[in-house]
């Protein structure tokens, strides 16, 4: 199993154990050397966030280079998921 598999395996794993009281429960975390106190909720959303801000330096990157990223844009899967044809391929 490769590295990513194990830690998507987990991250889903982990996600599907979480209730209400799990995200709303706070969290050290050491920025700077400086401790801070988070929700999970808002340590996954970080999480989200900046991952998306590195895909957006990866695209502009590659677009630069002559290779685009392929879209991710989530209407998409949803227009198909209740059979609406997206026309903008």
């Amino acid at each position: 199993m490769t590295r990513w598999s194990v830690t998507s395996r987990d991250t889903q794993a982990y996600l599907a154990s979480i209730d209400p009281t799990t995200l709303a429960g706070m969290r050290e975390v050491i920025l700077g050397g400086k401790p801070f106190h988070f929700p999970v909720w808002q340590l996954i959303l970080q999480a989200i966030v900046h991952s998306i801000h590195h895909r957006g330096e990866l695209a502009i990157l590659m677009s630069k280079l002559g290779y685009p990223l392929p879209t991710l844009d989530i209407i998409i899967p949803f227009a198909e998921a209740s059979n609406q044809p997206w026309s903008w391929d």
